[in-house]
């Protein structure tokens, strides 16, 4: 496989763990995840070297599952730590839980409720 096979085929799985997820959490349709989506196409298409592909998909999503209600009351550094429990919480010690067919879904949308809710918030208040 090739630098642009490979590229292409990291993109499409990409593309579907982020639809899978942004719909299971947020409720979003496919149309609104590729349009939210286009914002990382150069990392997509490999023009940026790989370098996009060093992180998980479930990275690029955790700030979308964090509610504005939450977000202003915390600097940058309590933002990313937010986003870190998230992402732990989805992957739930399975950095690979998207190639995991046994990986608990449900479960992983209630470690995020939990987490959310310890502010005061759940993910409902994430959707707009």
């Amino acid at each position: 496989m090739n630098d642009e096979e490979l590229y292409k085929a990291n993109k499409a799985s990409y593309l579907t763990d982020w639809k899978d997820l942004l719909a299971l959490m947020l409720g979003w349709s496919e149309e609104r995840v590729l349009a939210w989506a286009r914002q990382y196409e150069d990392g997509l298409d490999g023009r940026d070297g790989g370098m996009f592909y060093n992180d998980a998909p479930v990275h690029y999503i955790a700030p979308l599952l964090v509610p504005p209600g939450i977000r202003q009351n915390l600097n940058g550094l309590q933002e990313l730590q937010l986003c870190w429990r998230i992402q732990e919480a989805i992957e739930n010690g399975n950095s690979f839980c998207l190639c995991d067919p046994n990986h608990d879904w449900e479960a992983a949308k209630d470690r995020v409720e939990k987490i959310l809710n310890e502010y005061g918030h759940s993910l409902a208040d994430a959707r707009d």
